[in-house]
């Protein structure tokens, strides 16, 4: 078994942030690679919110997950809708398998 693991804090000073403002479905993506190449497959990812900066006048909505996961890395997925307006995230994340 083989296991890496992170942590990401994105935010409103990012390129291409856009929870922030704006009505409806919007996404921040983050290309993570993995520190070393020790997977021989793509692993299994977990990840949990451990940092939330939302307006409080709206409903928070969020949403992280894994996508596009490789042996050498994933694309983590930040999503809110509606109203919502989202300062920064952070999110931890862990990899593991062969």
């Amino acid at each position: 078994m083989r296991i890496q693991s992170g942590t990401v804090i994105a935010d409103a000073t990012f390129d291409g942030w856009s929870l922030l403002a704006g009505d409806g479905e919007r996404v921040f993506t983050k290309q993570i690679s993995f520190s070393e190449p020790v997977f021989l497959t793509p692993p299994t990812i977990a990840v949990a919110l451990v940092h939330l900066d939302a307006a409080t006048h709206v409903y928070t909505r969020i949403s992280i997950s894994a996508q596009d996961v490789s042996k050498n890395g994933f694309l983590l997925v930040l999503k809110t809708w509606s109203d919502s307006q989202v300062y920064g995230v952070g999110a931890s994340w862990v990899a593991y398998g062969s």
